[in-house]
């Protein structure tokens, strides 16, 4: 079980810095690495997909394999900047996931990694990702079970944690029509110091009822 630091202090300004950017690139991971190096097998085909919170791009390789047209967003200049020197012939664009449903993009699968985790509400990111999902949402987060009602656990500025029953109402709420719901990864991850799992949802919207 990994050992997540929890971080006392929230700024999103630092994500602006290009020296912040560079001391964090190491722990955004490896783009050969993601999803276990090869192309999951819960992972449905599609032509078009938006990255939210792409960071470096790491997953651009991946999500672009088969031909797709990626196209990643981040409010860090700085992270799309490292993001476009790397992958040049990708589409990144500095843009915040909350202005999405004034847009006019459409894409056949949203993905979000590790974005979730950051933010203190959850229903206000997952309703701007599904308006512009024309088949599919994929993201991940904290969770952990309660028998009781409580809409998230603060883990420290940094961290989110979320409770089963409210991530099952926020989707409730925000991605409908939905045709299925699945959590197709799992993972135990202790975060300040509670055993929580990393789960990744995937969502398909029903498209016969829209």
């Amino acid at each position: 079980m990994s050992n997540i630091p929890i971080v006392g202090e929230r700024d999103w300004d630092v994500w602006q810095s290009p020296e912040r950017v560079a001391e964090v690139l190491p722990a955004l991971g490896d783009a050969a690495t993601v999803f276990g190096g090869e192309w999951p097998d819960w992972l449905p085909e599609f032509s078009t997909v938006l990255d939210v919170g792409c960071g470096a791009g790491v997953y651009c390789p991946r999500l672009s394999e088969r031909g797709a047209y990626y196209m990643g967003i981040d409010t860090s200049e700085a992270m799309v900047e490292e993001a476009q020197r790397r992958y040049p012939e990708a589409t990144f664009v500095c843009e915040d996931m909350f202005d999405l449903p004034n847009t006019t993009y459409q894409f056949d699968l949203v993905f979000s990694n590790a974005v979730l985790i950051h933010l203190p509400f959850l229903a206000e990111p997952l309703a701007a990702m599904w308006s512009v999902a024309r088949r599919w949402l994929c993201f991940n987060l904290y969770a952990y079970e309660l028998q009781g009602w409580s809409e998230h656990l603060p883990s420290g500025e940094m961290l989110r944690v979320w409770c089963r029953r409210g991530i099952d109402a926020a989707l409730e709420k925000v991605c409908w029509p939905a045709k299925s719901v699945h959590i197709v990864e799992r993972s135990p991850v202790e975060v300040g110091g509670r055993e929580v799992e990393t789960l990744r949802y995937l969502i398909e919207r029903d498209t016969d009822a829209d």
